[in-house]
């Protein structure tokens, strides 16, 4: 079953975007010095700063409920971006790196709202844009190719899934019947409402 109902999808898909904003700063962090130490290791290369880090939408959230029970939900449609400054050879040059759309999903249960086994999708593809002000195609190429070594795809699948689980130790907590739903609060007629709706739900 897929759930295309934006309004039952909506609390996860909120959630989705307030973890993606909380792990930026992390991000930039990681990024930053992977990116320092790779750079400064090849022949001629220096590395001077990195610009930013951003995840780009639009986001999309999908909902499926699987045979055993589980249900999964799926984020994908944004990218990441950065841009760095490097200096090759006594020229300064600004190379702008994106990746293609991410696709991650993770499981949820809907009692305790926990989120859990967060994964990679996989697929994912770097693009390299070089602006080097007019230098020779060659050298461009040359640094290109560099710099694809650097940012492979699993770079930046690394960086994500070990933030994403350094923050929420593969265990985060979003609304859940059990949170959404008290107990001991809806009583009529001896009967705590509650507890009833909750085991039905189960």
């Amino acid at each position: 079953m897929v759930i295309n109902n934006e309004s039952i999808g909506l609390p996860i898909h909120n959630e989705t975007k307030k973890i993606l904003k909380s792990i930026n700063e992390k991000l930039f962090s990681s990024i930053e010095s992977s990116t320092r130490a790779e750079i400064n290791k090849l022949p001629t290369f220096r590395y001077r700063e990195l610009k930013h880090v951003t995840l780009n939408g639009p986001l999309e959230t999908k909902i499926m409920t699987q045979p055993d029970g589980i249900i999964t939900a799926t984020v994908k449609g944004f990218t990441i971006s950065t841009e760095i400054k490097i200096d090759i050879s006594g020229l300064t040059l600004y190379a702008k790196i994106k990746t293609s759309e991410l696709n991650l999903s993770a499981d949820y249960n809907p009692i305790n709202g926990q989120i859990y086994n967060i994964r990679d999708n996989g697929n994912l593809r770097v693009h390299v844009d070089i602006d080097g002000n007019g230098i020779f195609n060659k050298l461009v190429a040359k640094v290109t190719k560099s710099l694809l070594k650097v940012f492979k795809p699993n770079f930046f699948q690394q960086k994500l899934n070990s933030i994403l689980s350094s923050i929420h130790n593969h265990k985060y907590y979003v609304a859940g019947i059990e949170s959404v739903i008290p107990d001991n609060t809806w009583i009529i007629n001896g009967m705590d409402l509650g507890f009833e709706i909750k085991n039905t739900i189960k």
